[in-house]
């Protein structure tokens, strides 16, 4: 995803003094950059800002530990590090010489002054300020002991008939790099009247635009992120997911691993469809079979039989034939003796038991024991 949000005349200033090394400001591309003394320290090192800007008037205020010689490598100013040269606009130091640089969109240069150090400006405090515009880019440093800010370097579209420019287009980010061992110091960063493009990831796309390749929302009460498993508060900020009417259950994803919405009927009402037969159902017929499935025992005999010897559930027992005064015991046990499920009494005459079925559907824990006095016909069925 790309994000281009331009922001126009905004201000920002860095003040390490109060701020420190701000990591969510500036970004370390090599060595590193300490705080000392209140000051963002660059030895053998190199930073530039997150955000983008096109056309920006910035402050740098630093000190430059020692006048330009053989080896030195220094820069600061305006400049996308991954494109070199390219839309390049910075004061340098390359060996003994001090210049301010302007390169277009390509890293060709098209402008470049000479300026003589002063020896004032030698380990002291030092106002250097670029002034880039749609009508053209100025350098600016301090001169007369340090009091007044000079244009030292013009480059413009028209109206400087020595050096006319065709103006770099490209955003760039605030960017100072000290490849000396030794300190230079930046007291402050300001920037005033930028047209900035903002962005959190240093991922650049074509045209300057951002690639946002990922958001971490946090996860407080007033965050739009909730980590996983944390307890619900009243007040709890998040985002709506929404949903789709869909009332005709219409195709709304081309093929299968598509991302699709949730889909709703009009009273929002989540659409569910069951996609497999579930268990129990006639699958030829598309009919749910509502039926006890569990196993039977047919007793005969006056005996005790254990039924089953572990926990379980008794479903019904169906007399097939009854005898006089005969008795049925049922035990929660293995043996015929211990807790008493129940117990079934035939009276002299017994007209009308045959045939019937007592149902239970109760559960047993220790097993399934009956034990009849006569010799009568039962089945038990049970799981």
């Amino acid at each position: 995803m790309d994000v281009n949000v331009i922001n126009q005349n905004t201000s920002f200033v860095y003040d390490p003094a109060v701020v420190g090394y701000e990591t969510s400001f500036i970004k370390a591309i090599s060595g590193t950059p300490t705080v000392s003394s209140s000051k963002l320290r660059l030895n053998a090192a190199e930073i530039a800002t997150y955000d983008f800007f096109k056309f920006a008037d910035v402050l740098f205020v630093m000190t430059v530990p020692a006048a330009p010689t053989s080896g030195d490598v220094r820069a600061w100013g305006l400049k996308v590090p991954a494109l070199g040269n390219n839309a390049r606009v910075e004061f340098d130091i390359t060996g003994a010489v001090f210049s301010c640089k302007v390169y277009d969109d390509f890293g060709t240069a098209i402008g470049s002054t000479t300026v003589v150090w002063d020896a004032t400006w030698t380990a002291a405090v030092v106002r250097y300020r670029i002034r880039f515009t749609q009508d053209g880019i100025k350098f600016y440093v301090d001169l007369n002991s340090l009091t007044t800010l000079t244009c030292v370097a013009r480059f413009a579209i028209s109206g400087n008939a020595s050096q006319p420019v065709t103006l770099p287009t490209i955003p760039q980010v605030v960017h100072i790099i000290n490849s000396n061992a030794d300190n230079l110091d930046v007291t402050a960063i300001v920037g005033q009247h930028v047209h900035s493009n903002f962005k959190t990831i240093s991922a650049t796309g074509a045209g300057g635009s951002t690639a946002v390749t990922s958001i971490v929302p946090g996860t407080a009460a007033t965050n739009l992120g909730k980590a996983e498993d944390a307890a619900h508060t009243s007040g709890d900020v998040g985002v709506m997911m929404l949903g789709v009417r869909n009332d005709g259950a219409l195709v709304l994803a081309g093929t299968t691993g598509d991302y699709i919405p949730l889909t709703t009927d009009a009273f929002g009402n989540t659409n569910v469809n069951q996609g497999t037969l579930i268990s129990g159902e006639n699958q030829t017929a598309n009919v749910l079979h509502m039926r006890y499935n569990g196993s039977f025992t047919n007793m005969t005999t006056a005996t005790t039989t254990t039924v089953k010897a572990a926990a379980g559930h008794l479903h019904s027992i169906t007399v097939g034939l009854a005898v006089a005064t005969g008795t049925i015991a049922i035990y929660d046990n293995t043996a015929g003796s211990g807790t008493l499920i129940g117990t079934v009494t035939f009276g002299a005459t017994v007209l009308g038991d045959e045939g019937k079925t007592m149902i239970f559907d109760c559960n047993f824990a220790t097993g399934l024991t009956l034990v009849t006095s006569q010799a009568t016909n039962l089945t038990i069925v049970y799981s």
